[in-house]
């Protein structure tokens, strides 16, 4: 978000040109997540296609590390990641437990993840399955 066409009609229109400056841009896959890229991000020379990849319960932006920008450049740069679909296995250590302990449990776990990988957890929303951290660049996520 926006979708190419309105970059394209929005770069057209906008006297200095748009894609350079694009408010708090939006890339996502059905189902699985998205990313919102905080501030302005230049899209003009982007693949998104190349840089972004989402697959089950992970985002990975520039797989290819030769082509990462520095941070701060591109895409490597302060976003909000949610990934979709994000659920507690019930089935820990074989002992059963009660669902609101499952969930601060998993919630929890995914704070530690949060900090394991160098982001800061937002949120968890157990009845959605939606998982918000921000990063201040990117890594493997």
């Amino acid at each position: 978000q926006p979708s190419p066409e309105e970059i394209r009609e929005r770069h057209l229109s906008t006297p200095g040109g748009y894609c350079h400056r694009v408010d708090n841009f939006v890339v996502g896959r059905k189902q699985h997540g998205e990313i919102r890229f905080i501030g302005r991000t230049d899209v003009r020379e982007l693949d998104v296609c190349d840089a972004v990849q989402f697959d089950k319960n992970q985002v990975i932006v520039y797989m290819d590390e030769s082509k990462k920008p520095g941070v701060g450049d591109g895409l490597n740069k302060p976003a909000e990641v949610t990934l979709f679909n994000i659920r507690w296995n019930d089935n820990l250590d074989g002992q059963e437990q009660q669902e609101q302990q499952q969930q601060q449990q998993f919630e929890m776990m995914l704070r530690d993840e949060s900090e394991r990988q160098g982001s800061h957890f937002i949120s968890y929303d157990a009845a959605s399955g939606e998982w918000k951290f921000l990063v201040d660049h990117f890594s493997t996520f």
